[in-house]
């Protein structure tokens, strides 16, 4: 009876190793925590403009080298606001060659001003010596002035 109180505490004690090199191993290869976190490299996307996603070109955990194109975005959004954009080029192109000719315009008749003045200083300084030896009235001489 000792020698079978020995075979079985020898048992227990050569099961209870195996269990712990067992344990011992599979700790070794699943480690696992209560108070653990990952550390790894994450990084954030965002996009320069906003829209709806027409195409994924990666797959999730790619690797993706800089500059690689990750996805595409729907474009007509863009285009209309390019062409509305454009749209408002033109017209304000068309208002800047209509406000060139309003001011060509306006030389014309700051031109034409100056030509009707010189005629009536001209006209003035006849009167004026006409008046002086006596030939026009006083009227005459207040038409010239007023002119």
């Amino acid at each position: 009876m000792r020698n079978l109180k020995f075979a079985i505490v020898a048992l227990v004690i050569v099961l209870a190793g195996v269990g712990a090199w067992f344990w011992w191993k599979h700790q070794t290869l699943y480690p696992s925590t209560d108070d653990a976190y990952v550390s790894s490299n994450l990084v954030l996307i965002a996009p320069l403009v906003s829209g709806r996603v027409e195409d994924v070109a990666v797959q999730e955990h790619q690797f993706v080298h800089a500059g690689q194109t990750l996805v595409t975005i729907e474009p007509s959004t863009y285009r209309a606001q390019r062409d509305a954009a454009q749209a408002q080029l033109d017209i304000a192109l068309q208002n800047a060659g209509a406000a060139g000719a309003n001011v060509q315009a306006a030389q014309a008749q700051v031109a034409q001003a100056q030509a009707a003045l010189t005629n009536a200083q001209a006209s003035f300084d006849r009167t004026a010596k006409l008046f002086a030896a006596g030939d026009f009235a006083q009227v005459v001489m207040d038409q010239a002035t007023a002119d």
